[in-house]
């Protein structure tokens, strides 16, 4: 490998690791602001809701949550979640406009229910 070869590889990473060093800051920011929030810790649940109804926005679906103090169990009765459903809830990025959304009713109890 010539001295000008080695150079410009040191060069690339280095510019890589300055974004990975300015990744983990900001990460560490995000995740400071996340266990400082009261929100946070509830909001998976209902973007596991979200994702069902926005796969089954005009048919409707029925959705059981089962907590128990060792496990949660989610299941719906329509179609199975992709790997981009998957990997955006836990990275809770949307792909959705927000123009145009269709509010969804969510009936929890008999007597209540959730509008998102």
């Amino acid at each position: 490998m010539s001295y000008k070869s080695r150079f410009d590889s040191l060069g690339q990473k280095a510019h890589h690791q300055i974004i990975a060093t300015k990744i983990s800051k900001e990460m560490g920011e995000l995740r400071s602001l996340v266990e400082k929030s009261p929100i946070t810790p509830k909001r998976w649940i209902w973007e596991l809701i979200q994702n069902v109804t926005d796969v089954h926005l005009d048919k409707g679906a029925q959705i059981r949550i089962d907590y128990q103090p060792e496990y949660v169990s989610f299941k719906h009765n329509g179609m199975p979640f992709t790997a981009d459903n998957i990997r955006f809830l836990i990275e809770q990025i949307s792909l959705k406009a927000e123009a145009g959304q269709k509010k969804v009713r969510v009936r929890l109890h008999e007597n209540s229910a959730h509008d998102f």
